[in-house]
């Protein structure tokens, strides 16, 4: 049916370096965009996800950067979202964190 050829295919793919790239600049916009309107359409002022060695929580791999291995003892996020500036607020507790 369709006439792909595997040498245009393997072309057209970006290495991983370049795919994680992409992958993290989604996640800043997801965090810095999607999740502040989220939290204001639920009226949600701070959100708090925590994480346990060997035990993630599944959130957690669409808030780490594509180079997170995993939880190590304990991982804890926290964004709060000042209702004056109306800025998005991310901490984290276990290391560093985008």
């Amino acid at each position: 049916m369709f006439h792909i050829h595997n040498s245009n295919r393997m072309l057209n793919k970006l290495s991983l370096e370049k795919q994680e790239h992409i992958q993290d600049k989604w996640l800043t916009s997801r965090l810095d965009y999607v999740l502040k309107e989220a939290m204001k359409q639920a009226d949600l002022p701070m959100w708090i996800v925590i994480s346990e060695e060997n035990n993630d929580d599944p959130v957690v791999e669409s808030l780490t950067p594509s180079l997170h291995d995993c939880t190590r003892r304990l991982s804890i996020f926290v964004y709060t979202l000042d209702q004056k500036t109306d800025k998005l607020e991310r901490y984290f507790i276990g290391g560093a964190h985008p």
